[in-house]
């Protein structure tokens, strides 16, 4: 190991290439699965978060996300998350989609989920360091977003896309 800090660690560790078997060192990245949540309010509207990305140090848009916690299940997270970070409860959720978040360096799963008939509760908690806005939008209006690069993150453009596979949201 040769670091965790909050809820990553970092492991080197030796792999064999599968076309010549020579064996390299690679530096894996090991956090919990996650799940993205698209929400919809309405047949045309959605929710989105706009909060300042650490990473980048800039603010953008994109939908709920969060890692499980121990001993939860996916839906049981993006349920979780969804109200935690934007004060509404959906009245159906189901999965729409999974795929490694980035295989390259890191075996975690990213749980894609479609909320439907979300309604407003009030009862929002915020996790220390998150300043969260909810910004209600229309489809059109998430799509000019996503053209403009306010939506950000690839996580969100990919949850967009199995959502519209999936015939949760349009095709811009």
């Amino acid at each position: 190991m040769i670091a965790t800090s909050w809820k990553i660690t970092l492991v080197t560790q030796p792999f064999e290439k599968p076309d010549d078997g020579t064996i390299h060192e690679y530096t894996q990245v090991q956090y919990p699965d996650w799940g993205i949540t698209v929400p919809m309010t309405g047949p045309d509207t959605l929710l989105l978060v706009h909060e300042f990305w650490q990473g980048v140090e800039q603010l953008g848009y994109s939908f709920p996300t969060g890692l499980e916690k121990f001993g939860e299940t996916s839906t049981d997270a993006a349920h979780r998350e969804l109200e935690e970070e934007t004060g509404y409860r959906a009245g159906t959720i189901r999965p729409i989609g999974r795929a490694w978040s980035n295989p390259r360096s890191s075996p975690s799963i990213v749980h894609i989920f479609a909320a439907t008939e979300c309604t407003a509760t009030g009862k929002r908690a915020l996790d220390d360091g998150e300043d969260i806005e909810v910004v209600e939008v229309t489809v059109k209006e998430f799509w000019d977003l996503t053209k403009r690069g306010a939506v950000g993150s690839l996580s969100a453009h990919g949850a967009a896309l199995y959502a519209v596979a999936a015939g949760v949201l349009p095709p811009p």
